[in-house]
């Protein structure tokens, strides 16, 4: 922790056996020098790719998800939150920084965060990020457009689909 605040070292839960992450950015650290104290299978973090891969999961879901809406202010406001919660919930899979908000893995780590657990809390921020955008798109294009045109309903009646032959 920084002397120049004030703070101590011992102010952080379990500092007294957990390594100070490194000062400068991540991204300009090499490889080998990422995510220090972290289990590796073959150089790449355990923990973290299985999240990651879990992340681009529910992105790919939540794609598809949105393109089968009926309605164009729920594909904008579903799309856009999407896209939000996804940047949020990479970032904090993915950054080697300990931030507090959105907190990222290395920040729950350093607090003696166990590495599922830490994943559960990535999602659990993103979900969260993403909800709060969704209020705040749906808000303000209900300011901006008419209800009818927001919500009119574009996809064919069920017995006039063309899957329903």
């Amino acid at each position: 922790m920084d002397k120049s605040l004030g703070l101590d070292n011992a102010l952080l839960v379990g500092s007294e056996d957990q390594e100070t992450p490194p000062q400068e950015p991540f991204y300009t650290r090499p490889w080998s020098r990422w995510y220090p104290g972290e289990q590796r299978l073959a150089g790449v973090p355990v923990a973290r790719t299985i999240a990651l891969i879990l992340a681009i999961s529910v992105a790919l879901s939540g794609a598809v998800y949105v393109n089968v809406l009926c309605t164009v202010g729920m594909k904008w406001i579903f799309g856009i939150s999407l896209a939000a919660s996804c940047v949020a919930l990479l970032f904090t899979i993915v950054a080697d920084s300990p931030v507090s908000f959105p907190s990222t893995w290395t920040f729950h780590k350093i607090n003696r965060v166990p590495s599922s657990l830490c994943a559960f809390a990535c999602f659990y921020q993103a979900v969260l990020f993403g909800v709060v955008v969704a209020l705040v798109i749906s808000s303000v294009l209900v300011n901006l457009f008419e209800l009818k045109d927001l919500f009119d309903w574009e996809c064919e009646p069920e017995h006039e689909s063309k899957w329903n032959a």
